[in-house]
């Protein structure tokens, strides 16, 4: 192991992108699945064809989740929050789609939100954002909305899946109820998309999180913009976005670049059962196919407990240990 591989370990980390559906491990959701034989995305450097088949990847985890709903969505919490506990994973905001909830069996979504609250173990914050899926229109007055704005324990709201489907102005009355409650505010873009969805993203719901983002480089009129706006921020996820065909591999991967330029942006894992891929396996790979150095992967965990939902003495308990960690291995090398 070398001194970067232990700092890594040891360093504090935050996971800001990550859909519960796509935590479901094989094991658990085949039984759902057409072929059960063993799904191709197992195999090392599987890049999907397209977004379609990715939803296929992810429908057997979806399903799982739909029977004896509130008891797997609490056991499926508890080990996927034991796996970033062994990881030192310190903060973690998880999205859950609130269709597939409602379409469930679970007699009240509030309830199975805070069975995964409680599922956390000592040492892990854990925030609760509704995933609305953007295939659909959805009126304040619709089930989907209502669970999402009215349910106990939702911290924030993120517009998700294929971003194609329909574009942010048509949520714009969603998000403005969702800014009225102070929920965290956050949209997929720029993923499947050009740059020009995260400019309207941004114009038309405020939101202060982009998932993913990725497009964002080949505009340098928005690079700016972004780097200028430090309440801003993408959750990029480097191994999803390869996985997808959004970049054509790690080292093209525009996230070193991005954060080079000053942006701030984060690093996470988006379905690390379907793609395969640990956070720590993330940073390693930053490593390995973008140099990245310890304070560089530091910057990444301080720019997300920077826009975590947390305490702000617990904000900076957490960055400044990064800071001594960072201190720390610069004095050893």
């Amino acid at each position: 192991m070398t001194n970067l591989d232990a700092f890594i370990d040891a360093l504090p980390k935050a996971e800001t992108h990550v859909h519960i559906e796509g935590t479901i491990p094989w094991a658990m959701a085949r039984d759902y699945a057409a072929d059960i034989t063993g799904p191709a995305w197992q195999h090392p450097g599987f890049r999907f064809t397209d977004f379609e088949e990715f939803g296929s990847a992810m429908m057997p985890g979806v399903l799982y989740l739909q029977n004896d709903t509130l008891r797997r969505y609490a056991s499926a919490a508890a080990m996927y929050f034991q796996h970033l506990a062994a990881q030192n994973v310190r903060y973690v905001e998880v999205t859950l789609g609130i269709g597939p909830i409602l379409r469930g069996d679970a007699a009240d979504p509030a309830q199975v939100i805070a069975a995964v609250l409680d599922a956390a173990p000592a040492g892990l914050h854990v925030r609760i954002i509704g995933g609305i899926n953007r295939r659909f229109a959805h009126p304040l007055n619709s089930p989907e909305a209502r669970a999402v704005l009215d349910t106990p324990g939702i911290a924030g709201i993120d517009l998700q899946s294929d971003e194609r489907a329909n574009g942010p102005a048509e949520f714009i009355d969603l998000y403005d109820a969702a800014r009225e409650r102070g929920y965290l505010l956050r949209a997929h873009a720029g993923e499947l998309t050009g740059p020009q969805t995260i400019t309207d993203t941004l114009d038309c719901l405020g939101v202060s999180r982009i998932m993913h983002g990725t497009t964002a480089i080949h505009d340098d009129a928005l690079v700016d913009r972004l780097a200028n706006d430090p309440t801003i921020t993408l959750d990029m996820c480097p191994t999803s976005n390869v996985r997808l065909r959004v970049v054509e591999s790690l080292s093209a991967h525009p996230i070193g670049e991005l954060l080079r330029r000053g942006v701030k942006v984060t690093c996470s894992t988006d379905d690390p059962a379907v793609f395969d891929v640990t956070l720590t396996d993330e940073l390693r790979q930053l490593v390995t196919y973008q140099a990245f150095t310890a304070r560089e992967l530091a910057a990444l965990q301080i720019n997300a407990f920077h826009t975590a939902l947390l305490p702000e003495a617990e904000r900076e308990a957490l960055i400044a240990e990064v800071e001594a960690l960072v201190a720390q291995f610069e004095i050893a090398g």
